[in-house]
């Protein structure tokens, strides 16, 4: 009703008439020109079209307002979870003495939080989820420059490992009476 009424103000062409009628079986009765009260029907389907536009997309933003609700606070432990499990690499990344595989693991973790993100489309679900992001953008570059880094550190322990491992056998497999 208050569409209407609005509608009807807003359309701004109309003009007050006087009417004279005559009154039978104690009610007014008068002759209308209809055309005179003519309907801005137009307007009213184009506002009528406008509104339910509006009320579909409000619904959807609720509706990804309310997955964000749902998926940032889990997102934030595994983030969490990650964090402390990162912290502990950056000693050993610092002494050069890691595992690739395990920060192959981690940035697969890592990758599989932001694919999750994305797929929960938070890009619009407020600052929470950009924080979010840019974090997890930050450990993903940390845990690559780690990598990246020290992969030369990790090849001159593995051969060294190679090498000893190679004068153990030898000590083993030659007799001590040869020497």
């Amino acid at each position: 009703m208050i569409l209407l009424v609005l509608l009807l103000a807003a359309a701004g062409c109309g003009h007050a008439h006087s009417v004279k009628g005559q009154e039978k079986n104690g009610a007014c009765v008068c002759d209308v020109n209809s055309s005179s009260w003519a309907f801005p029907a137009a307007k009213y389907d184009s506002v009528s079209e406008l509104l339910q536009h509006c009320q579909d997309s409000l619904q959807k933003l609720q509706t990804q307002t309310m997955a964000g609700v749902k998926t940032v606070p889990e997102m934030e432990s595994t983030l969490y979870n990650v964090t402390q499990r990162l912290e502990r690499f950056q000693y050993l990344n610092n002494q050069g003495l890691y595992n690739a595989l395990h920060l192959n693991q981690l940035s697969q973790e890592i990758q599989q939080l932001h694919d999750a993100m994305n797929d929960a489309h938070l890009g619009t679900a407020g600052g929470e989820a950009q924080r979010v992001r840019t974090e997890l953008q930050k450990f993903q570059e940390d845990v690559d420059m780690m990598y990246k880094n020290n992969i030369f550190n990790l090849e001159t322990i593995r051969e060294k490992l190679r090498s000893l491992s190679n004068r153990a056998q030898t000590c083993r497999s030659i007799p001590q009476d040869f020497r």
